[in-house]
Formats: structure tokens, C-alpha cells, sequence
């Protein structure tokens, strides 16, 4: 994923996790020369690109299989249809919300907490970025590690913009 920080890479992140599939998100401040190292390191299959972002991604590398390239746009607006459902006010009850979710919201994860579920890519010293592969073991413990250092409770509010 290719693009600036924007709330669609939560649900793609989920979908990931059902897919058992690895997310590999990628700065869009890096050059196109890391880009690039990155893409032929990681050989994605799909690669969810902003339209602003696409002179990032300059040629792709013929010998490495190209990935399915899909505008980070078009994910936005399939998102913001499958969810329309979610935003729509009515009195909640469990059978209702679970008989109008959307066909294919079912599918179960796929992936363990101990399979790889991300990739991040990391600067190291000789210039050229490393994937650590990143496991929903990993994610669980640093956010309550972070949880426990900020001394983050249930009754902070914090603004999000």
C-alpha cells in the first residue's frame, strides 16, 4: 500500500487478516528508488496505490512479476459503499445487525497470531530499507506495551483529525 495515512488502511489491514494475506505499507515519502527496492523485495500481488503517489512507483522491475496495481481511490469508494450499511441510524438489535451485513463480511481469519501479517520496512545502515515481518502476536503485546508506558486508560479523549 502505497499512500498517505488514511483511516481505509485499517479495514484493508483487516481484510489482510481474513485473506491471510501480509500488508506491506510503504512510506509515500520515500523515493522512487526505495520504492522500488522495496516492491522487488516484498513481490506483491496487489499494490493499492494513491494517484498522487503514482510517480513513486516509476517502472516496474519486468523480471519480478508485476502486481495488480489498484488505485487507492477505488478502494475508498468500495469502502465507503460495503460500509454504508453500518452508518445508516436504527434502532440496534443483534439479529437485525447480523442479517443485513453485507454477503462476504463472514469469512473467517485466516491468519494465527503467530503468522506474519505485515511487513515494515525500516532504513538500516547501509542505506537500503529491511522488512521486519511484523505478526499479530507482535501488534498485541506493543500496543499494551505503549498502553502501559503512556499510562493510557479508558477515560482519556484524545482529537483526531
Amino acid at each position: 500500500m502505497l499512500a498517505t495515512n488514511e483511516t481505509e488502511a485499517v479495514p484493508l489491514f483487516f481484510a489482510c487478516l481474513r485473506l491471510g494475506a501480509m500488508l506491506v505499507p510503504v512510506n509515500y515519502r520515500l523515493t522512487e528508488r526505495e520504492v522500488r527496492h522495496i516492491l522487488e523485495d516484498c513481490t506483491p500481488s496487489a499494490l493499492f496505490i494513491q494517484t498522487s503517489a503514482r510517480d513513486k512507483l516509476g517502472p516496474l522491475n519486468t523480471a519480478a512479476p508485476s502486481p495488480n496495481v489498484v488505485p487507492f481511490e477505488d478502494l475508498q469508494a468500495l469502502l465507503s459503499k460495503e460500509l454504508s450499511f453500518f452508518r445508516t441510524e436504527r434502532p440496534f438489535s443483534r439479529s437485525s445487525f447480523y442479517s443485513g451485513i453485507p454477503h462476504g463480511w463472514e469469512l473467517p481469519i485466516q491468519a494465527t497470531a503467530s503468522t506474519p501479517c505485515m511487513i515494515l520496512y525500516t532504513s538500516g545502515t547501509s542505506g537500503a530499507p529491511k522488512g521486519a515481518l511484523i505478526t499479530p502476536n507482535m501488534l498485541h503485546w506493543y500496543s499494551l506495551n505503549t498502553t502501559m508506558r503512556l499510562n493510557i486508560s479508558q477515560h482519556d479523549i484524545f482529537g483526531c483529525f
